[in-house]
Parts: C-alpha cells; structure tokens; sequence
C-alpha cells in the first residue's frame, strides 16, 4: 500500500537516496530541501517527488507539513561541524544545534501531533553513530546528535500508546558527501 512520505534533508545524502527508493517503490514522496537549487536539481532529476523547499529552522516553513496526511515522516535534515571544543566559537555551535536539535524537534513535534491525532504513523529520526559515542574533534556534532537520541528515545516511549511508531538511524560514516562537507566547512 503507498504511503505519503516526508523526508527533511531530501537535497543529498541519505534523504536523496531514500526519497529516491520510496518514489520508485510507489510511494508519494515530498521531498524537503533547503535551497532553490538543490529543489531545482532534484526535480529534474526525479519529476515522480514533490519537492518543496523546508528549512526546518523556519517556523513558518514547518507549517507546512499541516497540508499532507503524513504515513511516514523522516527527520533527515542536519549539519555537521568539527573541530575542538575548547576552540569553536559558541555562535557556530548555537547554529549547529538550531538546525541539528531544535529545527528537528520542532518539525517532528508538528508531524507527531497530527500523527498522534490520528492514532497512526511512523517516524523515523537520523541520528548518527555519533548520537552514541564521541571522539576528538567529533564534539560539536556529536553533542547534538546525543540529544536527537534522547529525544527520539524518549518520543517512542510517548508516542507507542497513540499508535505511532518512532525508529532512530545510527549510520557510520558513508560516501554520502556529508562528512567531506563537514569537514571541509569552516563555519560562519
């Protein structure tokens, strides 16, 4: 049976590569991304999705999600950023975490409450295998992905009895582009 999907972080990475397997699967993908670009791309690339732009950080943007009937929703969009903690700057990692912990809680909160509303669906957050150990110059990412954890953790537990099934994704690194970019981004 096909199912509506949102997926944030639809631009690269694992939100491309799972958008694009869901809509060949039959399945109605909206597809979040950030930019003008990466929503031009993706639409040439596979007409089958919707793409909308959805910056997760943009309360009037995460209004959105209010105009589909949601199956599935997979919290994907995040940034990444290295380097010691004893030397970033604390706006940087303000900035990380806005997209990374409280754009992500405040999108999934609005989908978990229509969800809950109707006493089904599925949520699947992207952590990292970052959420659950932390290295040197892994710092400021990996705090946040420790948070996502607890929230999607302490979400299941809150969600199971209105029929919502909440899921966290730890994946090590992959040739996603997403570890290159972070690594190779200064920061503001």
């Amino acid at each position: 049976m096909a199912k509506t999907v949102l997926i944030t972080g639809a631009g690269s990475g694992f939100g491309r590569g799972a958008e694009l397997e869901l809509a060949e699967r039959g399945h109605k993908v909206i597809a979040g991304v950030l930019n003008d670009q990466q929503a031009a791309d993706l639409a040439r690339a596979a007409p089958k999705l919707t793409v909308v732009k959805l910056d997760i950080t943009d309360s009037r943007d995460i209004g959105k999600v209010d105009r589909w009937n949601l199956d599935v929703f997979i919290a994907n969009a995040a940034i990444g950023q290295t380097g010691p903690l004893s030397l970033i700057p604390l706006e940087r990692l303000r900035a990380v975490f806005e997209v990374n912990v409280f754009g992500t809680f405040a999108i999934t909160q609005r989908v978990a409450q229509a969800m809950r509303k109707k006493r089904a669906g599925r949520i699947i957050v992207t952590s990292s295998i970052g959420g659950v150990r932390a290295g040197v110059g892994s710092g400021p990412y990996t705090m946040t992905k420790h948070a996502i954890q607890a929230f999607g953790t302490a979400l299941r537990a809150e969600l199971r009895m209105f029929e919502v099934d909440v899921c966290l994704i730890n994946p090590g690194p992959y040739a996603t582009g997403f570890n290159d970019r972070m690594a190779n981004d200064p920061g503001p």
